[in-house]
């Protein structure tokens, strides 16, 4: 079991490299203001990489509907 947790952390590792890639975010002082532009996108696609359910993650949620 562990092993398969192990595989599917790094798979979602992976998804999310992607997802910061296709944002064009890069580690210099513009990162946070990208960050910002972009939250609702990255909260709404973090919450489908880890398919989470409904009120499991109320930050993200808010993020999402861009509150």
């Amino acid at each position: 079991m562990l092993n398969e947790r192990t595989d599917e952390m790094i798979r979602l590792s992976d998804e999310i490299q992607v997802l910061l890639m296709a944002y064009r975010i890069e580690p210099h002082p513009g990162q946070i203001e990208a960050l910002r532009q972009h939250s609702d996108e990255l909260a709404a696609d973090l919450m489908r990489i880890y398919r989470l359910p409904p009120g499991a993650a109320p930050q993200l949620e808010a993020l999402a509907q861009g509150a």
